[in-house]
C-alpha cells in the first residue's frame, strides 16, 4: 500500500500510523466544518434587522436571539453542546425566561428550533422534573 522508494513495503505499524493521522485529519476537519456552518447560521439570525425584536405580554421589547441563546445557557451550564444533558440546569433562569417568554413563547421556540435545530419545549421537559416543569409552563402561559 505505502512503499519506500526501494519498492520495498511498509511496516504494518506505518501503515496503521499513516490510517490513524488520515483518520485524525478527517474528524479534525468535520468538527471544523460544523463550528463554522453554526456560526454563519447564528450570524444569519444575528443580522435580521427588525425581525428578532417582538413585544412581550408586559410590552417590553425582546430579541428573540437573546432568549433563545439563554434558554439554552440555563440548560447547558458548561456551554458545551456534548454536555447538555450531563450538566445541570439553571432552573431560576428558566422560570426568569418562561416570564418574559410569556405571550411570545412560540416566536422563541422557532428561533430557539432555528439555532439549534431542536424543539426548546422538548428540552425544556428533559431538564425540568414534572413540578417544575408545570411551573415553567404556568410561568410562560402556556
Amino acid at each position: 500500500m505505502f512503499e519506500n522508494p526501494q519498492n520495498q513495503p511498509r511496516s504494518p505499524a506505518y501503515q496503521a500510523t499513516i490510517a490513524a493521522i488520515i483518520l485524525a485529519i478527517v474528524i479534525i476537519g468535520f468538527f471544523v466544518a460544523k463550528s463554522t456552518v453554526r456560526g454563519i447560521k447564528q450570524g444569519y439570525y444575528d443580522n435580521q434587522d427588525g425581525q428578532s425584536y417582538t413585544n412581550n405580554s408586559d410590552g417590553q421589547s425582546v430579541d428573540l436571539n437573546t432568549l433563545a441563546r439563554e434558554y439554552r445557557a440555563a440548560a447547558n451550564n458548561s456551554g458545551t453542546d456534548w454536555m447538555i444533558d450531563f450538566d445541570g440546569t439553571d432552573v431560576e433562569a428558566m422560570y426568569s425566561l418562561a416570564e418574559q417568554s410569556k405571550g411570545i413563547f412560540t416566536q422563541v421556540a422557532k428561533r430557539y428550533k432555528q439555532l439549534y435545530n431542536e424543539v426548546l419545549l422538548e428540552r425544556i421537559a428533559e431538564e425540568l422534573n414534572s413540578s417544575e416543569f408545570a411551573k415553567f409552563k404556568a410561568l410562560a402561559g402556556l
